[in-house]
């Protein structure tokens, strides 16, 4: 089964912040070819609104970001929210700085974030890690990223490779995607060109990672869920999340 494209909702964070706007956006991205997106950004809603609105509009939500405090904090609202929008993945967005000292807080973030993976698989949803570049520090012959997912456990921890992040790193997106294959079952799609000297985000398929082996990596690995993501774009970001979507058609997802 091909997996589905989605967007995170971060990359029009300026465009979700009170009902009405998310209302629009949710419009919008309906009327691009959009059928779910990635809560992550969104403020100035309730949960019961974030559902109301996107159903109204025809689109599913993938996955949401959540923070490890947020778990930590109040785990129980946060399992919730999550069945309330029937979101089978969640995902960190991000390791807290408490854990980026040495391997011993890498490997202290993996057995605390497979905790909160076997409470939250008790509720029949999956918690996933996104990373970004900072996780290729080293410590003798392992990186960061792999000492998380190899010292998590498997079932608890999965993946949300963000491909943009792991060649920012050094990485490479495919090899990333293969290691994690049956263990990923979302992946942000992100390109990314040189301008000026200096590594910039771009829209999908409009840079210079290999989504030739990027893209069938990514199928034969089981992602069910294809989201676009867009840190920073060069004018208006609606404009941005077509071309990306566009460009994801074109190559025979919906």
């Amino acid at each position: 089964m091909k997996p589905t494209i989605s967007l995170n909702l971060y990359t029009l964070r300026d465009f979700v912040s009170n009902p009405e706007d998310f209302a629009e956006t949710m419009e919008k991205l309906a009327g691009i070819g959009y059928k779910s997106v990635q809560i992550s950004g969104v403020k100035g809603c309730t949960p019961q609104e974030i559902l109301d609105i996107t159903k109204a509009n025809g689109l599913g939500i993938s996955a949401a970001h959540i923070g490890m405090q947020d778990f930590e904090k109040d785990f129980d609202t946060q399992v919730e929210k999550l069945k309330l929008w029937n979101c089978k993945y969640v995902a960190i967005p991000s390791m807290p700085e408490e854990y980026r000292k040495d391997e011993a807080s890498f490997i202290q973030f993996a057995k605390d974030a497979s905790a909160i993976g076997e409470k939250l698989a008790a509720h029949g949803i999956i918690l996933c890690y996104h990373n970004h570049s900072f996780e290729f520090v080293r410590f003798g012959d392992r990186n960061g990223l792999d000492i998380i997912y190899d010292e998590s456990t498997p079932e608890y921890l999965q993946g949300e490779i963000d491909t943009y992040w792991i060649q920012h790193g050094g990485g490479c997106p495919t090899a990333y995607i293969n290691k994690l294959a049956g263990r990923q079952p979302i992946i942000h799609y992100k390109d990314m060109v040189i301008r000026d000297g200096q590594q910039v985000f771009a829209e999908v398929g409009a840079g210079n990672l290999d989504w030739d082996s990027i893209v069938p990596a990514t199928v034969a690995a089981g992602v069910e869920y294809l989201i676009v993501e867009q840190d920073v774009c060069p004018g208006d970001p609606f404009v941005s999340v077509k071309i990306s979507y566009d460009n994801i058609a074109s190559w025979g997802f919906e």
